[in-house]
């Protein structure tokens, strides 16, 4: 017969799954609504902790290190910092990190394997809702009838999704196709129903399009390169593999035809790889700059800043005055030029290591290496794809400066990381928390 107070902890716990599930819609949250419900989810995960008799072991102690490595490195940048307001600021934007996984830790007694995949699903839903949206209002207003009308310095697909979701589109590509990623795996892991795989296979096809109308295009080779890497090192299954290089080859290439990722593409290949000059595009093809040359600006700045500083770095705060003054080398005039937007390194590697130095690189990279490690000697498919997916990802953006980022790297890593030791006590690290 179960008792009362058995019956208040089943409540908790069903709450706690509740509250989880709601994290996972974060793409549809703005940033209060987002914050309040982190807050309220902690203190579910404090009275499922108390109602389960939780016990803090030299395991959690071990996992949570792990997890805030990101925001250890973060705190030394802090603290060479100058200017200790503006670099508060950045930690600040950072608590997700090292809060998140004590939600997970404490909750661990609620938390079942039949969880993961109704996590997984609110989140790739959130993602569909989100860019169905979108595609409603692109659709209602006649943008289809106007791809004639979008280059590259009026890019009208990007500015909608930009304005329609208040994301950074960089940000909202690792959303889109990282749920993607999640749909190829469920597929061929789970046993699903064949309407719900015919369900998934849509809502991905639908997400992959979206993508491309806002060419996302870090996140597009992320999603190739990850899925290609994962289906060579799970599955094994040479059939599969060149199944999944055709499919990916001949969508990637009708895809392609879509003006809004083949200006993007001839950008690329037409543009002469030097840091911008003169003024921004012109017709005539007179001293013209674009995103690349730009983007070129930001490569050979950070670098030239890197070599003066890569022992200790130059602190958190001062990274980005660094790189404005270095901008100046560059007199462009026009739009988005270096007056006008504050360029960060776009790359964050780059970042860690100007901002905290040489160990806070080495750190961050022993992170990345160390949740590599772990998806080897555990086959779990799932941590192995959100990390090689987030670490090409941050090849080109700095992932953890916006709260579109944080938010996304603190759920994941957190609950994917977690849900690997739980899953696999038969491991030498046993697996327990």
């Amino acid at each position: 017969m179960v008792t009362h107070l058995e019956k208040e902890g089943q409540k908790l716990e069903q709450l706690w799954v509740v509250l989880t599930a709601a994290l996972f819609a974060f793409p549809l949250f703005k940033i209060p609504i987002y914050t309040s419900l982190v807050a309220i989810w902690l203190i579910s995960s404090i009275f499922v902790a108390k109602k389960s008799g939780y016990k803090i072991s030299k395991g959690t102690i071990k996992i949570y290190l792990i997890l805030i490595i990101p925001f250890i490195v973060q705190s030394i940048g802090f603290l060479i910092s100058d200017e200790k307001g503006e670099a508060l600021y950045y930690l600040e934007r950072n608590l997700s990190i090292p809060l998140i996984p004590i939600g997970f830790a404490l909750g661990e007694h609620a938390f079942k394997k039949k969880h993961a995949l109704l996590f997984f699903v609110i989140f790739i839903l959130s993602c569909f809702i989100l860019n169905s949206y979108v595609l409603l209002y692109l659709i209602i207003n006649g943008f289809f009838s106007r791809f004639s009308e979008d280059n590259l310095y009026n890019p009208i697909f990007r500015n909608a999704y930009t304005q329609l979701t208040n994301t950074h589109l960089p940000y909202l590509g690792i959303w889109f196709l990282f749920s993607c990623i999640i749909i190829v795996y469920i597929l061929q892991q789970e046993k699903l129903k064949s309407y719900y795989k015919i369900v998934l296979t849509l809502i991905g096809i639908e997400l992959f399009v979206g993508t491309f109308l806002f060419s996302a295009r870090m996140a597009i080779i992320a999603f190739c390169l990850t899925l290609v890497a994962s289906f060579i090192l799970y599955f094994k299954s040479i059939k599969r593999t060149l199944i999944l290089l055709f499919l990916l080859t001949f969508t990637l290439f009708l895809l392609s035809k879509i003006p809004t990722i083949s200006h993007r593409i001839d950008e690329i290949a037409n543009t002469s790889l030097h840091p911008p000059t003169g003024s921004p595009w012109d017709p005539q093809g007179i001293n013209q700059y674009n995103s690349t040359n730009i983007r070129v600006g930001i490569i050979v700045c950070s670098l030239d800043i890197l070599k003066e500083n890569w022992l200790v770095g130059v602190g958190r705060s001062e990274v980005q005055s660094s790189l404005n003054k270095c901008y100046t080398r560059f007199p462009i005039e026009g739009y988005n030029d270096y007056k006008t937007v504050d360029y960060n390194t776009h790359n964050q590697y780059i970042d860690f290591w100007l901002s905290s130095g040489l160990i806070g690189i080495i750190l961050f990279l022993s992170f990345i290496f160390y949740i590599f490690h772990r998806s080897f000697i555990s086959k779990d498919i799932f941590l192995f794809g959100f990390i090689m997916f987030i670490s090409i990802s941050f090849l080109t953006e700095n992932i953890l400066s916006r709260h579109s980022g944080v938010a996304f790297f603190a759920l994941f890593s957190s609950f994917l990381f977690i849900r690997n030791f739980i899953l696999n006590t038969d491991l030498p690290s046993k697996g327990k928390l």
